[in-house]
């Protein structure tokens, strides 16, 4: 194999390392967000086998029924808009 393909395979490799790394580091974000939102709203009190097939329904669900899906999506959409208003700095008042 030539030289300058050599190299720019190795460059692929290296920008595919960066990108995996990248991923895990987004995913983590999202795991914790997960986990703060399901603390917030106390879903821990509900038994754990119950949670994990609620969550797998809506997995399973959302490909197969878009209207569902939209509806979960507002829903989602409202609670993330409140949180983050409720998690905003305040300005001080003159």
């Amino acid at each position: 194999m030539p030289q300058k393909h050599l190299k720019k395979l190795e460059e692929l490799n290296q920008k595919i390392t960066k990108l995996k790394e990248e991923q895990k580091k987004v995913e983590d974000d999202l795991s914790l967000s997960l986990t703060n939102i399901l603390k917030k709203k106390n879903a821990f009190s509900i038994d754990f086998e119950t949670l994990i097939g609620g969550i797998i329904h809506v997995i399973e669900t959302t490909p197969k029924d878009p209207s569902i899906a939209a509806g979960w999506k507002k829903l989602g959409a409202m609670f993330l808009k409140s949180r983050s208003q409720n998690t905003a700095p305040k300005m001080a008042k003159k």
